[in-house]
């Protein structure tokens, strides 16, 4: 558990409480501040005293303000709110990184392979259609003995690769079938507000996996409602809707 007076850099906790952050970031499940401005926070839970502007509040649950005070903020409905999403997050993002590095040398080792089976195709063809004592004859040359030694070689290295390919992609269909479940379990999360909001600022639904999409709604200066995001919608209702 993080309490903090005034934060200006980047903290990770579970709970994290502050009296002002200012062009900060903050990952955690749960963060109370009495004032924010420019300021990024990933949680499950967010409670503000006053937001003031430019913030971009990620979150996966509930986000409870007593007054919006500036404009240029961001609300982001987001599935990897809390820390542990964002550490499912995080590691498959390095996996997925790993494995692509992998498949990259991969793909290198096969094109060089393919391309020594290219060299040697025409003696292989020479000796597939030759009589079995010409094809002795031909095995005697050195040129020929190499160039059989190499391509049967690259065969085999095309087979071991081809599995180390596909064992790669199941690893990596894995990752992102993680992902995908997680924004898909993603259902219900609210932003409740004491006081209207003051100036334009901007309700977003936003999701990464399968493919990046957003929603959003604009909310308009003196505009008194709660927002909920439910139903793959985002909606503006009255204040006494939203129990908690």
């Amino acid at each position: 558990k993080a309490r903090i007076t005034n934060h200006k850099g980047v903290c990770y906790a579970k709970e994290f409480e502050c009296k002002y952050l200012e062009r900060a970031k903050v990952y955690a499940n749960s963060v109370k501040v009495e004032a924010s401005a420019g300021s990024v926070v990933y949680a499950k839970e967010i409670a503000l005293e006053k937001l003031k502007s430019d913030n971009k509040l990620y979150f996966s649950k509930q986000c409870l303000i007593n007054e919006v005070d500036g404009n240029g903020n961001r609300f982001i409905f987001y599935a990897f709110g809390g820390r542990e999403n964002q550490e499912e997050l995080k590691a498959a993002k390095q996996k997925l990184n790993a494995l692509g590095l992998k498949s990259k040398k991969i793909i290198a080792q096969h094109q060089s392979l393919n391309h020594l089976v290219k060299n040697n195709q025409a003696i292989m063809e020479k000796l597939k259609n030759a009589t079995e004592e010409i094809k002795r004859s031909l095995m005697q040359q050195e040129s020929v003995k190499d160039a059989y030694s190499e391509f049967m070689f690259a065969l085999k290295r095309l087979k071991i690769l081809k599995a180390q390919m596909l064992e790669l992609q199941k690893i990596n269909n894995e990752c992102y079938a993680k992902l995908i479940s997680i924004e898909n379990s993603f259902q219900h999360a609210s932003i409740m507000t004491k006081n209207p909001f003051k100036q334009e600022n901007i309700v977003i639904y936003h999701r990464n996996y399968p493919k990046v999409s957003n929603l959003s709604a604009m909310l308009s200066h003196n505009e008194s409602v709660n927002v909920i995001y439910e139903d793959h919608k985002i909606k503006k209702v009255p204040k006494s809707v939203i129990k908690g």
